[in-house]
């Protein structure tokens, strides 16, 4: 992908989105202005982004793709469209993982972002381990030495099954000894073999890409004050998933607020963002958060709302302290008859991927809108996170409750 610096971007962008000179800004509000256009966007973005493309981590070819979908998709009604740019070590998986306890093929997904095993794979036995993110370890019978380890998937995926989970459950840095993720389901085989001291072997061969390139996607309507609120929604899936629900039906409710709110300038700056690497560590708001420090501007943001899963079910679930948030977003809930109910987890709502605003020292208001209420969440970082299991009418729940919270925000003095 051809990265422009920050003043060719928005010459660019600005030519691209179609205007037609003087003052006027874009106008996309008429590709969401009906629920059935809303639909159609949803279906259509759903199918370009997730089964056109496939699993899109952050670095990979595919990921770019996206990128430059989201990016077009911004410039139909933003006046300031960028790429913000970062490199990083890109994690590639080399070959088709397997792990057998003696003749039994086990299901597993190897962690991002870990080492991986020798081309011809390890073999040894199953130990008990003293690490309680990482409970069993691959041995070698001889030597005593960790060829590998083992971690239950028990927290997000319902099911208990095998889901890919990142490095930095298990270390500081990405690299170390390989960790096969499994299900819980598996712990009575685990345990056996402990016991009886089977035989194991298994193999994930990985490669690290220094350099790497991989951009978050800012979009901008400047306001009549420097006074900004960021909404935001991660782009990139993991290695083993097209993650429909895990973030792609986010990032798509995202962008019909871009759409909803652009054509006229408002008295906030509003920036909307696709962001890379939440996968890997949250790269693409580190980048994001240090860059705005650096400029001088990280001042200007009075509100971020971070969006991630919002199709679990017509319960959108917000994260905050603030309960004046909460009561708002319950009270439009209730105006706007929209199936579900907010629910209210009283936590910092300038963590999960919010936290780099926060550890670079923004002064701000933040949120972060999960949902929940469907028990569909067992495609969680799985093949199976594909379109057909995305609950489009909880996206519009989700845009019809954040499009009002929106627009009562940038009416606040």
């Amino acid at each position: 992908m051809k990265r422009r610096d920050f003043i060719g971007s928005l010459i660019a962008s600005s030519c691209l989105a179609g205007c037609t000179g003087g003052n006027r800004l874009p106008d996309s509000i008429g590709v969401v202005d009906t629920l059935e256009k809303r639909t159609v966007y949803m279906n259509d973005m759903l199918k370009r982004l997730c089964t056109d493309i496939g699993p899109h981590p952050c670095g990979s070819p595919e990921y770019d793709i996206a990128a430059d979908i989201v990016k077009r998709e911004m410039e139909r009604g933003l006046p300031h469209v960028e790429y913000d740019t970062l490199t990083y070590d890109r994690w590639v998986l080399l070959n088709e993982p397997y792990f057998f306890i003696g003749d039994r093929e086990m299901e597993t997904f190897p962690a991002h972002g870990a080492g991986g095993t020798p081309p011809e794979g390890v073999r040894g036995i199953l130990k008990n381990s003293e690490l309680q993110n990482t409970p069993y370890a691959v041995v070698d019978p001889v030597s005593g030495s960790v060829l590998a380890r083992v971690a239950i998937a028990e927290v997000w995926a319902v099911a208990g099954i095998a889901v890919a989970r990142p490095w930095y459950r298990y270390y500081e840095e990405p690299g170390g000894t390989p960790v096969f993720n499994v299900g819980k389901p598996d712990i009575p085989v685990l345990d056996e073999a402990v016991e009886k001291g089977t035989p194991v072997r298994m193999n994930a061969q990985v490669e690290f890409i220094p350099g790497t390139e991989t951009s978050n996607v800012v979009g901008t309507i400047p306001g009549e004050s420097k006074d900004e609120i960021i909404l935001y929604a991660h782009l990139d899936t993991v290695y083993n998933s097209e993650g429909a629900n895990d973030n792609t039906g986010s990032v798509i409710m995202l962008l019909m607020l871009a759409h909803a709110f652009s054509g006229k300038t408002h008295p906030k700056t509003l920036t909307f963002m696709a962001t890379t690497g939440e996968e890997y560590g949250y790269l693409g708001t580190k980048q994001y958060a240090a860059r705005r420090k650096d400029e001088g501007t990280l001042c200007n943001i009075r509100f971020i709302m971070n969006f991630d899963s919002v199709t679990w079910g017509p319960n959108m679930s917000i994260i905050t302290k603030d309960k004046d948030i909460m009561d708002e977003l319950t009270a439009i809930d209730a105006e706007l008859g929209l199936d579900g109910a907010p629910t209210w987890t009283e936590s910092d709502g300038l963590g999960r991927e919010t936290a780099p605003f926060r550890d670079a020292g923004v002064q701000a208001r933040g949120i972060v809108i999960d949902s929940g209420g469907l028990d569909h969440n067992y495609v969680w970082h799985r093949p199976s996170d594909t379109v057909e299991t995305v609950p489009i009418e909880c996206a519009e729940i989700c845009f019809q409750l954040f499009r009002e919270y929106l627009g009562r925000l940038l009416k606040e003095s």
